[in-house]
């Protein structure tokens, strides 16, 4: 900011010299402090711009993260369903990851690749969730896409 108000008062002070009369390093000294004014304005701009583009994202990709949340809690429980509500689960977490990557695609194809990542881990069998429609497969699966949802909500300027 002190460069800034520092860059006015001489521009100022360029302007009262061509008014007294002008030489041609006056314009040329004009012409250069109007450039580094309009590169410090371009530079303060475009770092506002990020901030409020990466608080948007960050905004939507919450949303997000709470809609698989409740995905995630509605899990079928193992011996209380049916294969229909099973399926209609395993349907609904398909849909789910599939509107979050799109979502993710429009702001970053960096954040869509990081979600869609799966890391490997260890294999986990989830007894507690039916087994009727593949419900613990996609279950492990919907957890890994939290968790990847989550590291993109804690760094948002890497991914967003």
């Amino acid at each position: 900011m002190f460069g800034f108000l520092a860059l006015v008062l001489i521009l100022c002070d360029t302007i009262r010299r061509m008014i007294e009369g002008t030489r041609p390093i006056d314009w040329v000294m004009f012409v250069i402090e109007l450039l580094v004014l309009a590169l410090i304005a371009y530079e303060v701009g475009d770092g506002i711009y990020r901030k409020w583009r990466t608080r948007r994202s960050s905004s939507a990709v919450l949303q997000l993260m709470t809609q698989g949340q409740i995905i995630q809690r509605d899990a079928p429980t193992a011996g209380t369903v049916d294969e229909a509500t099973s399926a209609a689960w395993v349907e609904s977490a398909k849909t789910w990851m599939g509107q979050a990557y799109d979502s993710l695609t429009a702001y970053s194809a960096q954040a869509a690749a990081a979600f869609i990542h799966d890391g490997g881990g260890p294999s986990v069998n989830y007894g507690g969730i039916t087994g009727l429609a593949q419900a613990r497969n996609w279950y492990a699966t919907l957890l890994s896409r939290l968790n990847n949802l989550r590291r993109i909500m804690e760094n948002p300027e890497a991914y967003l």
